[in-house]
């Protein structure tokens, strides 16, 4: 359960979650990918997105989208259309299975590529779980594809690396709104400053 609004659960326990009646269900069969909603770092983006997405919100990147988990809950959000992609080969046969699974497939388009090979643009949320450095080497790829004003979730960053990921942020155009902290993880609100 995140943010008491969202709860995600394997098939095996579906009958579980039928209670949870004003909950967004999200089902991930644990697999080879990363991003099962047990970890904090998947918690820390879930969290910060239900606080902030809004019907505003029409298109989003899952940024090294691993089991899509991200992408899908940004359209069970209210999220209209959505691009996800990863270069792991294991990331994107999961993310299919969920995208299916979930019945969000034809709202989300999914490539095996790095982001700086994305031809789309104008998102107005990013969303990317990973490294730091994977983080800090594509900022400027983000803000790029990033609408004006453009909502950036990040996490996948340790508490010691804090300080210096959002020097990062700031020296690449963005203003840091929020940092949630969980464990030894951090997730990140930042906007596209303009």
């Amino acid at each position: 359960i995140i943010g008491n609004r969202l709860v995600v659960y394997p098939t095996w326990k579906k009958d579980n979650v039928k209670n949870y009646k004003n909950y967004i269900k999200i089902q991930i069969d644990p697999k080879m990918a990363f991003g099962t909603g047990h970890n904090e770092t998947t918690q820390l983006v879930i969290e910060l997105m239900l606080k902030y997405i809004n019907k505003n919100d029409k298109y989003l990147l899952d940024f090294g989208c691993g089991t899509g988990i991200l992408a899908i809950a940004g359209i069970k959000m209210g999220i209209q259309k959505a691009i996800a992609n990863d270069t792991d080969i294991d990331s994107i046969e999961n993310a299919i299975e969920n995208f299916k699974l979930n019945r969000v497939s034809g709202k989300i388009k999914l490539y095996k590529n790095s982001i700086s090979d994305l031809n789309e643009s104008g998102f107005d949320v990013i969303c990317a779980n990973i490294i730091s450095s994977v983080i800090k080497e594509n900022l400027d790829s983000m803000f790029e594809k990033l609408k004006s004003n453009g909502k950036l979730f990040l996490s996948g960053i340790l508490r010691k690396e804090e300080r210096s990921v959002i020097n990062t942020l700031i020296k690449n155009g963005f203003v840091v709104s929020e940092v949630m902290r969980k464990s030894e993880w951090i997730g990140i609100y930042a906007v596209k400053d303009k």
